[in-house]
């Protein structure tokens, strides 16, 4: 296959099918958490100055794709949007929320809406009755018990872990059936929790599993290195310490690094993950797209309280590709299509000479020096590098009978 760049028409297909539009409700928090992606570890974000987004901010964005929406519905495959509210602590601004939730009900549009929220739970007694009303998803931030949550404290220096889990009990007994449906939650790691206890916390209290995340290593501060390396704890590794791995591992199956590898080996070779159902039609394209990085907003549209619009949250605010006012929207297809590629451009020879190229999962928008006039990756592998990883991997199926049968089971 030959290496291809975006085409404007890659661009629209994916507005049309957008699965999720996420806004930035807020810059301001009620905590201060020490590892927080917009505290003084990192240094790739804009200026927080405790702004709040209004629905005038964002109007003409909605009403942009809800007109490219109703024109283009026989093209599209995504019968549903999520609408996401994400902070700073999105709870601080819920007249936003409600106001934009009112807005997109009202324009009766061809296509189904869901919600979805992310937050610390501080002021989730407030709010929870409205939550519930609109069958939010709910994403709660939590570490684990109360030393592992201490990392996440208000701007006073005190835990929040005590309010944050009557909150969260006074949630699940109040509304249970809400609670097993549409609540999850979301543990990072760092040096102060690891998995087996952190897992152990959530199956007694609070009757669920977390989502696993860690520290990002994107944008870091490098004044903050060596704080980030001390607080920085790894899934894997987080594993491997636990004093009983193979039952860790056997409890929570999907989620140990055996399992995770052998999953990126099946999407790897087998040709057979597929994110639409569009992808089940014949083709004959015999081209990829270098790297492993989203089409913008195939996935995911994020837009930031000052009007930035992204491809997702994760990536620096210095990579906008748009931008939204109360009076204008600046969203040109062709000019997103040649900022995208001019950013291709600059891995094209590394990623073609990569062995590992169609099944790269670098996201280009993560490499720090992406504005430079050259830049490196650090997913490069050499054939003798591929070779060596890939054995590894087999080797796994070899030393785990049953692996293989476990996850295809478990995926079904």
């Amino acid at each position: 296959m030959e290496a291809r760049l975006l085409s404007p028409n890659d661009i629209k297909n994916s507005l049309v099918n957008l699965p999720q539009i996420v806004f930035e409700v807020t810059d301001d928090c009620n905590l201060k958490c020490v590892y927080c992606a917009y505290g003084e570890l990192y240094c790739d974000y804009d200026n927080r100055s405790g702004k709040n987004m209004k629905l005038a901010d964002v109007k003409l964005l909605i009403d942009y794709l809800a007109d490219l929406w109703n024109n283009n519905s026989p093209e599209a495959s995504v019968p549903e949007t999520y609408i996401g509210f994400y902070g700073g602590e999105p709870l601080l601004n819920v007249s936003f929320i409600k106001e934009v939730i009112e807005y997109i009900e009202s324009l009766n549009l061809n296509r189904r809406f869901k919600y979805s929220l992310t937050t610390n739970a501080v002021l989730l007694d407030r709010y929870m009755t409205f939550l519930v009303e609109k069958n939010f998803s709910l994403l709660i931030s939590l570490d684990g018990d109360e030393y592992a949550n201490s990392y996440r404290v208000n701007k006073a220096g005190r835990n929040s872990f005590k309010r944050v889990l009557q909150n969260v009990l006074n949630l699940k007994n109040t509304y249970p059936d809400y609670y097993e449906s549409q609540v999850s939650f979301n543990s990072v790691l760092h040096d102060r929790n690891d998995v087996a206890p952190l897992l152990d916390f959530f199956k007694k209290e609070l009757s669920k599993r977390p989502e696993l995340s860690e520290l990002s290593t994107t944008g870091l501060n490098p004044k903050k290195k060596g704080v980030f390396d001390k607080m920085y704890n790894s899934i894997i590794n987080s594993y491997h310490k636990a004093i009983d791995y193979e039952t860790l591992s056997a409890d929570d199956f999907m989620n140990c690094p055996e399992a995770y590898a052998l999953m990126r080996l099946i999407e790897a070779e087998s040709n057979n993950i597929l994110y639409s159902y569009k992808q089940l039609l014949p083709s004959s394209n015999k081209e990829y797209v270098p790297t492993g990085t989203c089409i913008p907003f195939s996935r995911k549209m994020f837009v930031t309280v000052n009007g930035k619009i992204l491809p997702c949250e994760r990536i620096s605010h210095a990579y906008s590709l748009g931008r939204v006012t109360h009076d204008h929207l600046d969203l040109n297809i062709k000019e997103i299509v040649e900022k995208h590629n001019g950013y291709l451009k600059k891995v094209l020879k590394n990623c073609t000479a990569c062995a590992n190229k169609y099944n790269c999962l670098k996201c280009i928008y993560q490499i720090d020096e992406l504005n430079c006039r050259t830049i490196t990756c650090d997913r490069h592998m050499s054939a003798e590098e591929l070779d060596r990883y890939n054995k590894e991997r087999y080797s796994l199926l070899k030393s785990k009978k049953g692996l293989y049968h476990r996850v295809l089971e478990s995926l079904k």
